[in-house]
């Protein structure tokens, strides 16, 4: 039996697992989107995760940094695409509107576990 559900942003709770970040998520059963909006300021260092990531930059501009100290600037209309264990960053350059989609489905994404891991230095 297949289910369909309708979301609403404006009315979907909000969280901030770390300063400058809010975060809205529809989590099905083996793919979930984020609605991340992003402080200019915002960092997150570079970590991985087994998930698959697909960062849909809708406005702003973010730079990416990846493990050989590469890094890309994404603004509105660019995709970010990772396979699982790819290492990334963040530095949102200015306030920033981003979908995250992951699967499989994670309720510990990368910034969960940078913040957990900060916390307890």
């Amino acid at each position: 039996m297949s289910r369909a559900n309708v979301h609403h942003w404006k009315d979907l709770p909000a969280d901030s697992p770390m300063p400058l970040i809010r975060r809205q998520r529809v989590i099905g059963e083996n793919v979930m989107v984020s609605r991340v909006v992003l402080e200019q300021g915002f960092h997150l260092a570079v970590h991985q995760h087994d998930n698959e990531q697909i960062t849909c930059v809708l406005s702003g501009l973010v730079r990416f940094t990846f493990a050989d100290g590469s890094t890309a600037d994404l603004g509105p209309g660019d995709v970010l695409e990772l396979r699982g264990n790819v290492p990334h960053g963040a530095d949102a350059l200015e306030e920033s509107e981003l979908l995250d989609i992951f699967s499989p489905v994670s309720l510990q994404t990368g910034i969960d576990r940078v913040h957990q891991i900060s916390a307890r230095n």
